[in-house]
């Protein structure tokens, strides 16, 4: 378990190989509230995503400025909310995310790719 673990999501080039850093994602201790740093729009001012994702209510939001108070960018929840309507086979490392409509699809996954990393080093 890290005090201060943070993930770093980089640019690649062609050969898939890392190129520069485009932002970092981190987190309180716990890993409850979820944040970006470094991250800026396509007109290059600084923006922040928010996020409040928890393993034990399995599931939880992405927002653009303040979490609960921002822009909602994404819903994120376990497969097991849904356990009745999906197949069995999904495990605990599986989401389901829900990205409206004009919203970066691969930001959202980047951030939330970033906190399963860092749900993984409470294990």
């Amino acid at each position: 378990m890290q005090l201060d673990d943070k993930q770093v999501v980089f640019s690649a080039d062609p050969e898939g190989k890392p190129g520069e850093e485009l932002f970092r994602v981190g987190s309180n201790f716990g890993n409850t509230a979820q944040y970006t740093q470094n991250l800026k729009n396509l007109k290059g001012e600084p923006i922040e995503l928010n996020g409040k994702m928890t393993l034990v209510s399995m599931k939880g939001g992405i927002w653009l400025g303040a979490a609960g108070k921002g822009q909602a960018i994404a819903k994120v929840c376990s497969p097991v909310t849904y356990k009745d309507f999906l197949p069995d086979d999904f495990d605990r490392n599986d989401y389901i995310v829900e990205i409206p409509p004009g919203v970066d699809s691969a930001l959202v996954i980047a951030m939330v790719l970033a906190y399963e990393k860092m749900e993984q080093s409470y294990d």
